[in-house]
Parts: C-alpha cells; structure tokens; sequence
C-alpha cells in the first residue's frame, strides 16, 4: 500500500480537527460529537433505523454500533423492533437522552465555531445536525483537494532526491564503510536499544572496517514518512520504522498493533519471526527496499494529565495522542477519545502546552521524554506490544560487497539480545517512573472491560485490511501462542 492510499484516512483527521471543539464543550456531559450528532437526529422522537443514522452521520455501521452500545448503556437511547418490519430495529431517543439534549442546548455555541450562521434556536435540531455534517464534508472535500497537490508534489520531491541520491552505497571515510542508522524512538526503547546493539556489534565484527552512525532518537522535520523518504533517496542505510506506520508500506503491518492481540513478550517474539512477520518483510521488499527484520520495541500503556483511569469509560472524551495510523486512531475511537494523531517528535510539546491529555506509549519512551512532568497518571493498560521494522536502503547493503554478511548477521543478533531483555527494559522503566507518576495497575476484570471496548478495532481492521488478510493475521497469531502447560510462570 502506498502512502497515497492513506489519503481518505489524513482527510479523516482534518474533519475530526473541525469537531475538536465540539468535543471539548460536550465532554462534561459524558458525550462525543458524534453521540451528540446521535441523539439530535432522534429529537423528533420517532426514530430511526441503524442504517438511517449511519447514513446521516456518513459513518460506517461498525463505527456506529459502538456509539449506539456506550448510548444505551448510559440509558440516553432505546432499541426497539421496528413495527413497519419487526426484523427490523428503530432507535429513539429515551426521555432521559431528550432531558440531557435540553440541558445542554447552549452547546449551540459549538456549531456555531464551524458555521458562525449555524444556531440551534427556533429550527429543526435533526436538520441542523445534517446541516453541520453536510458542513464538515465540504471542508473536508476542500482538503481532500489540498492533499492532491501536497501528493504531486511529494513524488515530484521524492523523484527529484532519488535522482540526488548517491548510488555508491554507504558513504566512506578513507577504507572505512560509514552506515548511516536511524529511528524515531528513544535510545531506552527497544527499537533504540537494538540499533545501538547493532551498531556495537559491527564495530567489533567489523574491526573497524564499517562503522554506525546512530540517529536516535531521529530528529528531523517529517517523522516516519521522513525517515522512509531519506532511506529511498540513500541518506540512510538502515531504518527502524513502527509497525503501523510500516502499513503506509505493507497494510498488513498493522495487524501488528491490533490492541490484546498477543498474550506475552514470548509470544509475541514467536510471531514476529513466524509466517506473519516473515510475510511483512517480504511485503516490504515488493515495494523496492529491504525487510531485514522487527525487533519488539516494548509494551504500550496509558498516561494522562488530571483524569485516572480504571476503566474504559474513564477514557471518553479526553483528546488522546495516537500515532498516525488507522489502527491507533481505531483504538483511542473505541475507548470513545477524542483521537489526535501527532508524529512523536510533536508529542513532547504537545503535552507541554495542553493541546492532549492523554497518550499511549512504551514505557522507555515515557521515562526518555520525562512524560511527568505534564501527565500524573500512567494506567498499565499494556494494550500493545509495539514493533519497530528495520528496514534497508538496497544500494547501501550492495554497496558493503563481502563485509555485508557480517552486518546483517550482526543486525539479526541485536533483534535476538534485545528481544530477550524486553521485559527487563519494561521493568527498569516502571522502576524509573515510581515516585514520578501515580501509577495504576489494571485487574483482570477490568483488563478483559478494555479489551472488550477493543474488539471494534479488529472490525474496522477487518474493512481496512480485507476480511481474508485479517483473518490470515489472527490465525498466525493463534498459530503461535504458546500453551499453557509451557508458560513459564
């Protein structure tokens, strides 16, 4: 898949920016716009059919459904057979959800930040619910066009480095091979610690014939989509890339990032090196680069400024940093957040100035950015297990001629010491983050309540990826767990 394709998902986040605003109105009253988009369009009091809704909202059902569950469960709507067609459901809005539109009729103010001439006095609420989506797709089609320039000229830029690019390989300094190495995460995180690993090992194997220089962790203007951008052009050599943005490259990958989806560190190793993994790589050399291996990165979690949270409801609202991907942006909507995608080296200011308040991270990253000074709270929601695709610029590992065998086999045992000592990395975070943050440790009742909000993410996964490629992920997850019996507790 190409980044091109991600186009309709980047449009996606402009019109979730325009809505920010209402989001943040309608917070304390326990709603998203898009509930609140809900029970507008029930005012009348006569209903109306799931797809009705999901048509108006320009949702798909999936998305719908979560909505329509976290509204019923908080007694706002009511499912009812539909007397035209008994097979059928209508939704209403129930007294209590016609009583909680009345409270908060100033909400109006919010609409009235996209379309100042928008007021819910004197008109039709449902009429002017669809007024402010058919408002939001306009603005969004504009920006829809806008990202049609920014694509031409992106691959006008990209020919132009290739064509700038130097096709030597590595750059030298006298007979020394120089290896250009970087990745986004910090230098405590696994995909940092793996790099710098490897960098060790080829000094030592190398005897200084081919010589690292790390960028970790990688700071330039662009994050990730940079970082693959200087790898095709030949200023890097090697990259480790995330497993949800390596999607941009290989759609599959992030079936990777699918929230619960592996039981342990083992077991996620086993299907990292198994048919699933090896099947990324292979994705990513289809599209002209070198899939040298995924080394795990740590177990993701929960932190947030002034709200903690135990359980999944805790999470709504709040304007929840994600990295850019479906598949993160999937999980923050499930949990009912309000989703802001950032590259990581925005993260860090976007806490310092409150534009977020809340994310999810591997606790290295965490420590390395000193997270606590802005977030009091890290919940152990341990809802992923990040990977970090090290990916190579062809020309370079051509370029090592007889010296390459020994890189690559060097890169292959930096995966496999860091992979062990993952857990331990773990660990020496949480230890650096007690007595920094409140730290809180989720039960198995209400680790299994998250996971259960989580499973709308393999659903729209499902659509993202097609049904048959998602189905072949989990059966390779399924394939490689590890039983009972063999646990070692």
């Amino acid at each position: 898949m190409k980044p091109a394709d991600f186009r309709g998902f980047a449009v996606d986040i402009a019109a979730r920016e325009l809505a920010r605003s209402w989001n943040r109105r309608l917070r304390p009253f326990g709603l998203t716009y898009v509930a609140y988009f809900i029970l507008l369009l029930l005012a009348d009091g006569t209903g109306r059919r799931p797809t009705e809704l999901a048509a108006a909202l320009r949702i798909d059902g999936s998305s719908l459904t979560g909505h329509l569950d976290r509204l019923d469960e908080s007694g706002l709507i009511e499912r009812r057979p539909d007397e035209e067609d008994r097979r059928a459901t209508r939704v209403v809005a129930s007294p209590a959800g016609l009583a909680l539109l009345e409270k908060i009729r100033p909400v109006g103010e919010a609409l009235r930040d996209l379309d100042p001439e928008l007021a819910l006095r004197g008109a039709d609420p449902a009429s002017q619910a669809e007024r402010a989506l058919v408002e939001v797709q306009e603005a969004v089609r504009q920006v829809n066009a806008a990202f049609v320039r920014v694509d031409r000229a992106a691959s006008a830029s990209v020919d132009a480095l290739d064509a700038l690019a130097q096709r030597a390989g590595p750059a030298r300094r006298g007979s020394q091979a120089v290896l250009r190495v970087a990745t986004m995460t910090g230098a405590r995180a696994g995909g940092g610690a793996t790099l710098a690993r490897f960098a060790n090992l080829v000094a030592e194997r190398s005897e200084g014939a081919v010589r690292v220089e790390l960028e970790v962790p990688f700071r330039e203007p662009g994050g990730e989509l940079r970082l693959l951008i200087d790898l095709r052009a030949g200023r890097l050599a090697l990259a480790g890339v995330t497993a949800a943005v390596t999607g941009t490259l290989v759609a599959e990958a992030q079936a990777l990032e699918l929230p619960y989806l592996f039981d342990s560190t083992a077991h996620t190793r086993r299907v990292l090196d198994g048919p699933l993994g090896r099947g990324i790589l292979a994705g990513v050399a289809e599209q002209g680069l070198l899939g040298l291996g995924i080394a795990a990165n740590g177990v993701r979690s929960l932190t947030t400024g002034e709200t903690p949270v135990r359980r999944p409801e805790d999470v709504r609202g709040l304007r929840l940093r994600t990295q850019q991907a479906p598949v993160n942006v999937y999980f923050a909507e499930s949990l009912g957040a309000i989703a802001v995608p950032l590259p990581y080296e925005r993260l860090a200011g976007a806490l310092r100035d409150g534009e977020i308040d809340a994310q999810e991270n591997v606790l290295s990253n965490i420590v390395d950015l000193r997270m606590w000074e802005s977030q009091r709270y890290l919940t152990l929601t341990e809802h992923a297990h990040s990977s970090i695709v090290l990916i190579g610029n062809p020309e370079a590992f051509a370029a090592l001629g007889p010296q390459r065998e020994l890189v690559e086999t060097a890169l292959a045992d930096a995966i496999a010491g860091i992979a062990a000592a993952s857990e331990a990395i773990d660990r020496d975070a949480l230890d650096a983050l007690r007595g920094n943050m409140e730290i809180i440790t989720l039960d198995a009742r209400a680790r299994a309540a998250f996971a259960h909000e989580a499973r709308l993410v393999h659903e729209r996964m499902a659509r993202a990826l097609g049904t048959d490629a998602l189905a072949r992920a989990l059966r390779a997850v399924d394939d490689a767990r590890i039983p009972a019996e063999l646990v070692v507790r």
